[in-house]
C-alpha cells in the first residue's frame, strides 16, 4: 500500500472517512516557513459542500497540528496535522453494508482485502481523504507564490447528476521543470490526479480537440518575446518532452458522474445474489465546484516536489 507521494517533498495521508480523523504530513518543507491558518480555513471552506446536489455531510474541518510547527512556523520535523471527523453517520450504511455499490470501491476492496476493509462509507477510498490534500496544498501554494507561481481552476462543464470537466492552469513556472523519463511533469501530475476519487481523465493542452487535425493546421512556431523563445499557440499545455517550456501550464481533468442516487438499481450482495436496492445516505450528486481546490492543491504539491528535485 502507498499513502505517500513525492521524492524530495513527500506528502503522506492517514485516516479514513469514518475514523475519528483524517490527516497528513509534509516532509521536506523548509524550516521557518510561515503557516497561514486563515488561508487553510478559506480553502477548506471552498471544499466544503454548499450547493444543491452536494453532500449533506458538512464537517467543520477543525484541524490540529501534531508536529513540525512552532510559533506559527515550520520546524525541522515533518509538518503533521489532523482534521476531525465529527459529522459521522455510519448507521446510514448498515442496511447496505452487505451490498456492493456500483461505481464505488466496495467490490474491488472487498476482494483485495479479503472482506476486511472498512464496511461503512468509502473508507480510505472516500472523497473525505481529499481534505488533507487541501491543507498541505495550501501550505505549499504559499511557498510557490513567493516564487511567482500561481494556480487556478475553472469548471468547463459540471451539472448535478453528471460528471465534470475542469481546467487547471499554472502561471510563472520556468522552463526546465520535470525529470525524464518516468518522472516527467505530465506523468507525475497524472499519477497524482488519478489518486483523487472520481478522476477518470487527464488531458494536457488541447489534445482532446486537436488529436485528429493535420499537422499543417496546428503547427507550432517559436518567436522571440521579451528576449526569450515563446510559442505562438502553446497547444500542448506548457510541457515538451515531459519538461516545462516556460509557457502557461494547463490541463483538463475529467470526472465521472457520481453513481449513488436515490433510485433503485441492480447490484449484487456479498453472497453474490442479484438484488435491487436504493442507496440512501449523504452523497454528492456533483462535485465539480468542491473538487477545484483539491485539484489546485494536488498540483501545487507535485509541482513543488519537481522543482525541488531539479534544484538538487
Amino acid at each position: 500500500m502507498s499513502f505517500s507521494i513525492g521524492k524530495v517533498v513527500k506528502f503522506n495521508i492517514f485516516g479514513a472517512s469514518h475514523d475519528i480523523c483524517v490527516g497528513g504530513s509534509l516532509e521536506g518543507l523548509p524550516a521557518g516557513t510561515k503557516i497561514d491558518f486563515e488561508k487553510i480555513k478559506s480553502n477548506l471552506e471552498r471544499r466544503r459542500p454548499s450547493l444543491k446536489g452536494e453532500t449533506k455531510r458538512v464537517e467543520k474541518d477543525d484541524f490540529l497540528f501534531v508536529s513540525g510547527l512552532e510559533d506559527g512556523h515550520t520546524t525541522e520535523a515533518p509538518f503533521t496535522f489532523a482534521i476531525k471527523n465529527e459529522d459521522i453517520k455510519p448507521e446510514d450504511y448498515e442496511e447496505i453494508s452487505n451490498i456492493f455499490r456500483p461505481g464505488h470501491a466496495d467490490y474491488s476492496k472487498y476482494v483485495k482485502y479479503n472482506g476486511n476493509a472498512f464496511k461503512t462509507g468509502g473508507g480510505i477510498f472516500s472523497g473525505r481523504m481529499t481534505a488533507p490534500i487541501v491543507v498541505a496544498g495550501t501550505v505549499v501554494r504559499d511557498i510557490l507564490l513567493k516564487m511567482g507561481i500561481t494556480l487556478e481552476s475553472n469548471t468547463i462543464f459540471g451539472e448535478s447528476g453528471t460528471g465534470a470537466k475542469i481546467k487547471v492552469s499554472v502561471h510563472g513556472v520556468k522552463a526546465g521543470v520535470g525529470e525524464p523519463f518516468f518522472d516527467s511533469f505530465e506523468s507525475e501530475i497524472a499519477h497524482a490526479m488519478f489518486s483523487i476519487p472520481a478522476v477518470k481523465g487527464v488531458n494536457f493542452g488541447e489534445i482532446e480537440n486537436l488529436y485528429n487535425k493535420k499537422i499543417e493546421d496546428i503547427y507550432e512556431e517559436y518567436e522571440i518575446k521579451d528576449g526569450e523563445p515563446k510559442l505562438k499557440h502553446n497547444y500542448w499545455g506548457g510541457v515538451d518532452g515531459g519538461i516545462t517550456n516556460g509557457e502557461e501550464i494547463y490541463f483538463y481533468i475529467l470526472l465521472k458522474p457520481i453513481q449513488t442516487h436515490d433510485f433503485s438499481i441492480q447490484t449484487v450482495d456479498k453472497e453474490y445474489n442479484e438484488v435491487k436496492t436504493k442507496f440512501e445516505g449523504r452523497h454528492d450528486k456533483n462535485i465539480s465546484k468542491r473538487v477545484q481546490v483539491v485539484l489546485e492543491s494536488m498540483t501545487a504539491i507535485v509541482l513543488y516536489d519537481l522543482i525541488r528535485r531539479g534544484s538538487k
